[in-house]
């Protein structure tokens, strides 16, 4: 992470950075006063910058419990008069979705911006969803950009439109955007006003912000008179703009894609209008009408959901009727996943009926058969990782007969051999309510599995309504002291707040017992034995059972070690009683050890001297490194 760069106070130098970094200078250039998120890939790095960054610039960031909880911190701010920032994930979306509706009813005294990263094709995710339809759905603005410098630029406008309007605002940048490089101009930096501002007691805040039926009917049409106007503002911003050359074919493009119709028709040696639209809510219709009245054909290209297409279809019904439309719904383009160059030169070449510079089929099928030739090389935990040790003690607790609904974290490689220790994963949190709904209409006993910020995250809602409803299950929360999967971010239980500063830690164990659990254990998951006893126990304890297994995450131990100078006791194997059970390959699966001929070695670069492996070892065959 360069932060000198995101911070340079060096207005119009251009500086190589990544995209979510330049999204980050976007909000530090907007002048934002209060920063709240949840972190999920592809988002993530747009709020550590901000939280390393929030010491130099005075804004206030804070890493919310979820998704729901950050919005509602960021629009408190915005309704107060200041301008608040929410970032997250798309699915994230989906657990802020309650007050994203609401907020549009409201609106906002400042200014509420929601940065929501979309992950096509699914790289870190549960689901792949298209933002722009929930923000049709609840009257909010978006922005789409093509690129992490025009993310920037919108982020600035956003806030400008939120503050113009009084309502919220989404700018929706994409995983390609966020995790790509380039080159940025920088702009220039804004700082907060830190002053606090007074709340006006004799403004009636009721008529507007007390979402009674009575006040939301009234609110409602406020809120579509709103996006009128903000319809009419997208007609003219220079994010939607298109290119003056005369063609009976047009395409209209959005989002990453923009880059890919350029570099596709210069592969194709086209030319023909191009309409970009970097608003696709509301949809500025008349300049799209214009575009579209002097065409027989029109390229429709975007990723996700047939979002401009839809709309661009019922357009043209009244300006073009005529006009025959090529896109995702007559086949042209694929409905899932994120596109590329190929895939946008394939889509062209059949709408224009020509023929493809490169037979890309042919290099797809050779591409299949080389992936085939490559060693399978399947995910795995790190070596030295706890839950490895989790997830063996839950095998050998269980024997394998349990139901095993399991949550979002780095713990859902437990589905995978040689351990089988999750059965399902739905979303944050669903691992309790999955639990209390299987107890219902099984025999075999469930265990529950989540991990320490996801507890804190959507955990402690259907835990209380578990207790509530006398439940029977055993949840196993995994407390490796960080939100890992997303860059060892704090949440409640570290202690830690965004930027390093000191926080009030929540204890998992107390607020367990205070839910009115009595059994509850809390154990070193690296003493084997101790692990499988307490495991064995809760499955067979009547009620709710919580076993809380705390160690770091293996990256937390490694940067503590480095602070003290202090190094990992390694193993190694003795050859001559390892007799080739391959036990520790089998059942335990840690990339530091290897199956050699007919014994195992450990590898002494990867090895982080956690025992586990000398633990499970039948024939004490692996043992610490003399001098150890």
């Amino acid at each position: 992470m360069s932060l000198s760069d995101v911070k340079m106070d060096s207005p119009g130098k251009k500086v190589f950075m990544l995209g979510n970094e330049i999204i980050a200078r976007g909000v530090i250039e907007a002048g934002v006063s209060v920063v709240a998120c949840y972190p999920g890939t592809p988002s993530s790095e747009i709020s550590d910058t901000l939280a390393a960054l929030s010491g130099d610039f005075g804004f206030h960031m804070e890493y919310s419990a979820n998704e729901k909880v950050a919005l509602e911190v960021a629009a408190g701010a915005a309704i107060a008069g200041a301008r608040g920032l929410a970032i997250m994930k798309h699915v994230g979306l989906n657990v802020a979705a309650d007050p994203f509706f609401s907020l549009a009813y409201t609106g906002v005294t400042g200014a509420l911006v929601v940065i929501v990263c979309d992950d096509p094709f699914i790289f870190s995710s549960q689901s792949e969803e298209d933002t722009r339809l929930l923000a049709r759905s609840a009257y909010v603005p978006v922005f789409d950009p093509s690129t992490a410098d025009e993310a920037r630029e919108m982020i600035k406008e956003a806030f400008s439109v939120s503050q113009r309007f009084g309502i919220p605002v989404m700018v929706r940048p994409t995983t390609r955007i966020s995790h790509s490089s380039e080159v940025v101009e920088l702009g220039v930096l804004a700082r907060p006003n830190l002053k606090k501002l007074n709340w006006d007691t004799k403004k009636n805040w009721g008529q507007q912000f007390v979402l009674v039926p009575a006040i939301a009917r009234p609110n409602r049409l406020k809120m579509i008179e709103r996006s009128a106007k903000v319809k009419e503002v997208n007609e003219e911003t220079r994010f939607n703009h298109s290119t003056g050359v005369k063609s009976d074919v047009g395409i209209m493009v959005s989002g990453i894609s923009y880059n890919y119709v350029l570099e596709a028709l210069d592969d194709l040696d086209l030319q023909m209008p191009l309409l970009k639209i970097g608003t696709p809510y509301p949809l500025p219709t008349k300049k799209i009408g214009s575009f579209l009245k002097g065409l027989d054909k029109l390229i429709v290209v975007e990723e996700g959901e047939p979002f401009l297409e839809m709309h661009t279809k019922a357009l043209a019904f009244e300006v073009n009727p005529d006009l025959t439309i090529y896109g995702k719904d007559n086949g042209y383009f694929p409905l899932p996943f994120e596109y590329s160059v190929p895939t946008v030169i394939k889509g062209i070449s059949r709408a224009m009926g020509i023929k493809a510079p490169t037979d890309y089929e042919a290099m797809e099928k050779k591409g299949a058969a080389a992936k085939e030739l490559a060693p399978n090389r399947p995910p795995a935990f790190c070596a030295g990782c706890p839950h490895t040790a989790s997830f063996y003690a839950l095998r050998r607790a269980s024997k394998g007969k349990a139901a095993f609904p399991g949550d979002i974290g780095c713990y859902g490689l437990g589905f995978m051999p040689p351990f089988s220790g999750i059965d399902l994963i739905v979303c944050m949190g669903a691992s309790i309510g999955l639990a209390s709904g299987i107890q219902y209409v099984i025999e075999e006993p469930v265990v529950a599995i989540i991990g320490d910020s996801t507890f804190f995250h959507s955990g402690l809602s259907p835990l209380a309504s578990a207790v509530y409803n006398r439940a029977n299950f055993t949840l196993l929360i995994l407390d490796n002291r960080a939100t890992s999967m997303t860059g060892l971010q704090p949440h409640p239980g570290t202690g830690e707040l965004a930027g390093g500063k000191e926080g009030k830690r929540l204890s998992i164990e107390n607020i367990v017992r205070g839910m009115g659990i009595e059994d509850v254990k809390l154990v070193d998951q690296f003493q084997v034995d101790d692990t499988i006893k307490a495991l064995k126990s809760s499955i067979e304890n009547p009620g709710v059972s919580v076993v809380i297994l705390h160690q770091p995450c293996v990256f937390i131990r490694r940067a503590e070690l480095k602070k003290t100078g202090g190094s990992f006791g390694l193993y190694q194997v003795d050859a001559d009683l390892c007799d080739g059970c391959f036990l520790c390959t089998k059942k335990l699966g840690c990339p530091a050890i290897l199956q050699d001929d007919e014994v195992v070695r450990i590898l002494p670069e990867t090895c982080v001297g956690c025992g586990v492996c000398a633990q499970i070892c039948p024939h004490d065959a692996i043992l610490l490194r003399e001098g150890e």
